[in-house]
């Protein structure tokens, strides 16, 4: 086991192991060591094709004092990347999202035993499968491209704050991994949170990895 694969089971292990005080720190904490790991950014990637985050989790809050966990491992890694990020995103209330789905004595407690545990078996799980399957190689792009795309998505990192950094993170790893199909996923994410004061060097950034996909 690698480094940054450890460094998660680290940060599973902590949030599992924290308090609800804690939850913004431990959440952040999940999702950058997700970013760090190709091993596991390629688990996350893969389970998001197709994925529908409103539906899923819809169907997960939908009885009162329950939380409905997908038995199928893809399902719950998306499931969960995408309401990790929602969290850290403040675009879901995680103190009502308790309340209303992991009711008792230790709501927090619940949310840990019934979900996180399932999260990181999952993940865990699934990488071992990766090691059993080789993958097709992309088309070698242009370097000098990939590290002008590089380079100007750190400038919109450091530029604007409030974006969603994550899926900047994930789309420079798609651009160094020259994976075409999630070079589009995350940048289409990338657009949808960027504000209007990133507009115009989001268009650059557009221009060039537009040639990248066509060339």
């Amino acid at each position: 086991m690698n480094e940054q694969v450890m460094q998660f089971e680290k940060a599973m292990d902590a949030a599992m192991k924290s308090k609800f005080i804690m939850i913004d720190k431990r959440v952040s904490d999940i999702l950058k060591s997700i970013a760090a790991s190709y091993q596991i950014y390629d688990v996350v990637k893969d389970s998001l094709l197709g994925f529908d985050f409103g539906r899923e989790i819809s169907m997960a809050t939908s009885i009162e004092g329950h939380f409905a966990v997908p038995y199928d491992n893809k399902r719950v890694i998306a499931l969960g990347f995408c309401l990790f990020s929602a969290i850290d995103d403040k675009k879901i209330d995680v103190n009502q999202l308790l309340a209303n789905n992991f009711t008792g004595e230790d709501p927090y407690a619940r949310f840990c035993d019934e979900f996180l545990v399932r999260f990181k078996s999952a993940v865990m799980e699934s990488l071992g499968e990766e090691k059993m399957v080789e993958k097709p190689k992309n088309k070698q792009m242009d370097p000098a491209l990939v590290s002008r795309a590089e380079y100007l998505l750190g400038q919109l990192k450091e530029y604007e704050k409030s974006i969603g950094q994550k899926y900047i993170d994930c789309l420079i790893k798609s651009l160094k991994m020259e994976d075409i199909m999630f070079i589009e996923v995350f940048f289409d994410l990338v657009q949808k949170y960027c504000k209007r004061n990133g507009k115009i060097l989001l268009n650059e950034i557009r221009q060039v990895i537009e040639v990248l996909i066509l060339q």
